[in-house]
């Protein structure tokens, strides 16, 4: 069990194997369908590549440019509740596009 700053350097040794298998990450699968809700998630539900989730169940939505974002939100009345890490997003997409009201 940890204790806090009695054990924090204390090496962990493997107790079976003394290797581990690094396994290629499988290429984005166009053929996973859209993400939608209740879709079941698979374990693990998928990995990061070049700083992008890359999802094992179903095809992320990319939205790269201020007016895919736009596109997507027009129409919509968007409610933003959340702590600062809301706060950031939030500051992140009116700075990313300006043009948002």
């Amino acid at each position: 069990t940890f204790s806090g700053g009695i054990n924090v350097k204390t090496p962990i040794l493997p107790r079976d194997l003394d290797y581990v298998t690094v396994k290629p990450s499988p290429p984005p699968d166009a053929h996973l369908g859209e993400c939608v809700p209740r879709k079941p998630l698979l374990s693990p539900s998928g990995f990061y590549y070049q700083n992008q989730w890359m999802s094992t169940s179903c095809n992320v939505r990319r939205f790269n440019t201020p007016e895919t974002i736009i596109n997507c939100l027009h129409g919509k009345n968007v409610y933003i509740f959340g702590d600062s890490t809301i706060r950031q997003w939030f500051e992140y997409l009116t700075e990313f596009v300006p043009d948002l009201r």
